[in-house]
């Protein structure tokens, strides 16, 4: 049932800097419906470890894991066609995966609340992307790893635990790094070849 509500004058600028906080910025946020779950870096190492077990679907149906990483470090980012804010994301992963290359480091690219058609039509407009990409079909990495917004970005070590990353922006170690980002950027090359110990040029 509606009720109306008391026009409160004193509410509006309240209500406004609510907003502003919800908005963010620099990324796109998921409604409490869309996400639930605790922040990576507050879940323990053995829970974090399970990441491996994550179901996704390629972009041909097929469903697949990510054990083929087990043993690696790689980059894992979750985006959406409809994020704005992921296209600038999208493009400097492509630069940074063009410095490091696919063996040195691994980047996958997890598409949620969208379908294969959708992440298609937006390589079609925009380039196809040079490494893998997933759909969270199910969408249980999106609770998995507490999604509230996008674009996201984790770094994974061998032994599937999310392991702090110099933010691009600030330079502030975390496990988990929120919005959009310079990935293509020659401090985070550097600091990704110190990180798995690749020779400089």
């Amino acid at each position: 049932m509606i009720t109306a509500r008391i026009f409160n004058p004193f509410s509006i600028p309240l209500v406004a800097l609510c907003i502003l906080l919800a908005c963010g910025c620099g990324e796109r946020r998921l409604s409490p419906s869309e996400a639930s779950g605790a922040e990576v870096g507050s879940r323990s190492a053995g829970y974090l470890s399970r990441v491996y077990s994550l179901r996704f679907a390629n972009l041909q149906g097929q469903q697949q894991s990510l054990q083929g990483l087990a043993g690696r470090t790689f980059l894992l980012v979750f985006w959406a066609p409809w994020c704005v804010l992921c296209r600038d994301e999208m493009e400097s992963l492509q630069r940074l995966a063009v410095h490091m290359g696919p063996k040195a480091l691994p980047i996958v690219a997890v598409a949620v609340q969208t379908s294969a058609a959708a992440v298609e039509s937006w390589q079609h407009e925009h380039g196809e992307l040079p490494f893998q990409i997933l759909l969270d079909s199910s969408g249980d990495a999106q609770r998995y790893f507490g999604l509230s917004s996008l674009p996201v970005a984790v770094v994974i070590d061998g032994k599937g635990e999310a392991i702090p990353f110099p933010d691009p922006e600030s330079g502030i170690p975390l496990r988990r790094i929120e919005g959009a980002r310079d990935w293509g950027s020659y401090e985070v090359v550097r600091a990704f070849k110190e990180l798995l110990q690749v020779k400089q040029p």
